[in-house]
Formats: C-alpha cells, structure tokens, sequence
C-alpha cells in the first residue's frame, strides 16, 4: 500500500483543498492510501464531510503563523503516518514540508501566479518576501506539478524546469445536481462563483449590469460568495439601485453552487489574476457558457467565440458586448456545447486523478 501524506492549510472547500480532495476522492489506484494534514484546526462542518467521503486527516492546530510548536507537532503527525511521498498545496504547507519534512520523497502542486496574487492579496513588500520563500523552497521537492502551461511558465525563474511537470486541475461531472428554482421573467441569468476580493474584480462586473440595466436590459445577476470587498460592493449595488437585480448569496456549500451553476444561463469570471480557475472549468462541466477575463490562465481553457468570451479584464465594454451576445439562446448553446467538450477532453476529475496515481508510482521508492 503506497502511502500519500496530503500537507493542506485546513480542510476548508477552497480551490487548493478541493483539488487535493479530488485526487484523493477519486482514486482509480487501490493500493493508495491518503492522509491529509491539516495545518489548522477546522469547523465540525468540514471535518464532517471528510468523514462523509471517508477520507482520513489528523490537524496540527496551527495558528496564522508557524511556531515551534506547530512545526514539531506536524513532524509528529507525518512521522506517524509513515508515508512514502508528501504532497503539499498551498504556500504555508509548502514552506514548511520543504523545510521541516527531510527524508521523504516531496511532490508539490503551484496553482497560482505567485507575483501576482501573493502581491494583490498581501501587498508588493510581503508578496515579494513570500515569492522568494516560494522559490527556495522548491528546491526540496523532488517534483513540481503546475496546473498548467501558463503557472509553469511563471515559475520559470525558479530553477525547476527538470522537476516540472504539468497535470491540469480536474472537475467531477455534477450535471444530475438539482437545478435552483427562481422566478425568471429576465433575457439572462447570470452567475458568478467567487471570493469578494480585489482579484476577482467583481466591482467591473457589477458595473457592467449597471450599465445594462440603465440601457434597458433586464436580468438577474447571483454572485455567490463572500468576502473583503462584500461592503463595497454591496454599497455600489445600493448606490445604484440594483438591488432587485444583483443578488449577493454568500458563500454556499459546494452542492449548492452546481445548483446554481446549472440554473444560470452563462457565468461570469472577471478575474485579474487566476492559476486554472475552478470556477470556470466547474461551469463547462455543467455546460454553461462563460464570460472570461482575457488573462493568460484563461486562454488555457477558453478560445475566444469557441467555448465563450474573452474580455479585457478591466473594461466593462467588453463584458457589456459579450453578456449581448448571450442573450442570443443558439449562440449560447453553441457556445456551451463546445466548453462541455472542452471539459470532457481536458478537465475531467478522473484524468487528473489518474495522473497523479501515475506520478506517485513513478517516483515512490517500493
């Protein structure tokens, strides 16, 4: 039995995590077993459902930061495991198995552009601090999967183009979800599935309905979702009266947001900086169109016309012009039918899973 010891920052549903656990929860190998650790102590909700998928964890209960405490603890957990690879996902689980876990064969998986959400979400002085950290770390682990040609390229500079490898992120196929029932007398049903941060650039995206709105269109706009910049974009929304429009949905369970995906007539991604975005690959599965930002992450997935729209990130114009175009049900279901294939040859869970069984036994001393 090859054991796999998953290092995670907590078992919360956030786009590292769920990849980790679709690895995991999908395994087609049966003689691999994984155990996650989590960094932080975690709600009964999350630990409920890894105990639903009957995958096992045990936490460190780190705090924000590493102490001398935690770090011994995690050697603790992981010499009690006694796997034979540790995979890492994320920067503190990272850091730490790079310079805390010696003796073991390490696999890491990068999903993001470091200099540019290290910096967005913590400034340019941390994030540098935190990019250099990044780098040194690398050097430990014996291979560095990126979840596509774009975060490989990024990480250039790091020394790791022997090591690297590229395995993109998988989605499993929740098309029997049950669809969301609203009151729908609108052109367009719009979805956006993301954290209420400046990286996400939800701002661009309500002005964007507003302009709309003002030109005559009528639709509804569900952001599901929470965070920084939930005050202030709730304050626009009210500004503008746009609150019979645009509905603010919180952060839903991971069930509900297939709902919602399944109920929305395309959805929208605006993002200024993104890895290979869940959210988008989530909404091919359910063959939905999509509105994209026109970023580097993006083009791996969508072709402009082809499975949706690429938009200047910044410019609600061009968001404006391709939600149009949506409204037009053919192309749209011209459109959603070419992501779904997209999905199918590139993004399913199963392939994504599979390869990593592959990597792991490729690497692992047994």
């Amino acid at each position: 039995m090859l054991k796999v010891a998953v290092i995670v920052p907590s078992l919360q549903e956030k786009g590292p995590v769920i990849v980790a656990e679709n690895i995991a929860k999908f395994n087609l190998h049966g003689d691999i077993q994984f155990i996650f650790v989590s960094l932080r102590n975690n709600s009964a909700e999350d630990r409920e459902r890894f105990n639903k998928l009957g995958l096992k964890f045990v936490e460190v209960g780190m705090g924000k930061f590493p102490t001398y405490i935690a770090i011994k603890v995690l050697k603790e957990k992981v010499e009690d495991i006694q796997p034979n690879i540790i995979h890492a996902h994320s920067f503190w689980p990272t850091i730490l198995t790079a310079c805390s876990l010696e003796n073991y064969i390490k696999v890491v998986t990068l999903h993001n552009n470091p200099y540019e959400d290290f910096y967005f979400e913590y400034g340019k002085s941390i994030g540098y601090f935190m990019c250099v950290t990044m780098k040194k770390a690398l050097k430990y682990f014996d291979r560095v999967i990126a979840i596509s040609e774009y975060v490989k390229e990024v990480h250039g500079n790091f020394k790791i183009e022997e090591k690297c490898e590229i395995i993109y992120n998988g989605i499993e196929n929740r098309n029997d979800s049950i669809k969301i029932e609203v009151e729908n007398n609108t052109q367009l049903v719009v979805v956006s599935a993301s954290v209420l941060i400046q990286r996400k650039n939800i701002l661009t995206a309500l002005k964007t309905v507003n302009k709309l709105i003002q030109e005559g269109f009528i639709l509804n706009y569900y952001i599901l979702g929470d965070g920084k910049q939930k005050k202030l974009l709730t304050q626009y929304v009210n500004d503008n009266e746009l609150d019979k429009v645009v509905h603010f949905l919180g952060k839903q369970p991971r069930e509900k947001v297939f709902s919602y995906l399944k109920m929305a007539d395309c959805v929208l991604v605006p993002s200024l900086s993104e890895g290979l975005p869940l959210s988008v690959i989530e909404a091919m599965m359910m063959q939905r169109a999509v509105i994209v930002s026109d970023i580097p992450a993006m083009g791996v997935i969508v072709e402009n016309d082809s499975e949706g729209y690429l938009c200047n990130a910044l410019d609600e114009n061009e968001y404006y012009e391709a939600i149009i175009k949506m409204m037009n049900e053919s192309n749209r279901m011209r459109l959603a039918q070419k992501a779904h294939q997209v999905y199918l040859e590139k993004f399913t869970v199963e392939q994504m899973s599979r390869k990593y069984g592959e990597l792991y036994f490729r690497i692992a001393e047994v």
